[in-house]
């Protein structure tokens, strides 16, 4: 499922309304044309950072640097990680504590059941860890970052994807479509005051 929240172009902006003021605009458009790349102004009190990839006509956000690829997981590390000790994720996947699991003859139970060193598949280790492109997405969303009100200013997109069809199928993420858009988005962020900025990255 996709989202959208858009930005426009008001007059009158407020925090409440979201709208962006033409000086903004004019601005953002002006830095955007001389150095081909959004205007991110920097927010004051900054906090985190956004991190923001182009490719193929779209922004990509990720709350932390882009994963290459899956870091490898030994079971140990996924069970202190999601359960608090190797132990307390042994009982909770699998229902033996280490003394029971001593006391098993049966080799299809103990077959089932990995050793703490045995490396992770890789599904269980997305499923340990926040991805950044989630964090992205778990961060935004709360966020009053969309415009209200009517406009014939439309300045692009933020999408929110949920659990959609994409390599992976739980993928949450957050896809800006435009180089304004990406200014607006620092701009109403930092109008929130929210400390978060956003950084663009190859």
């Amino acid at each position: 499922m996709t989202t959208r929240r858009g930005f426009l172009v008001g007059a009158f902006a407020s925090a409440a309304s979201g709208l962006i003021l033409p000086s903004f605009y004019e601005r953002a458009l002006a830095y955007i044309h001389d150095h081909d790349t959004p205007w991110l102004p920097s927010p004051r009190n900054a906090g985190q950072t956004l991190f923001a990839r182009f490719d193929t006509d779209t922004w990509y956000l990720t709350l932390g640097k882009p994963l290459d690829c899956l870091p490898e997981m030994n079971w140990a590390e996924i069970w202190t990680m999601t359960h608090g000790s190797v132990e307390a994720g042994l009982v909770a996947d699998h229902g033996y504590t280490f003394e029971q699991l001593a006391r098993v003859t049966d080799p299809r139970i103990l077959e089932d059941i990995p050793a703490p060193d045995d490396q992770a598949d890789e599904w269980s280790v997305l499923e340990a860890i926040t991805p950044p492109e989630r964090a992205a997405f778990d961060l935004l969303w709360p966020l009053d970052l969309s415009s209200d009100g009517e406009s014939d200013e439309a300045l692009g997109e933020i999408e929110f994807w949920e659990a959609c069809d994409r390599p992976r199928s739980d993928y949450y993420g957050v896809h800006v479509t435009s180089d304004m858009a990406l200014s607006c988005l620092q701009h109403r962020l930092n109008v929130l005051g929210t400390g978060i900025g956003v950084e663009v990255i190859e």
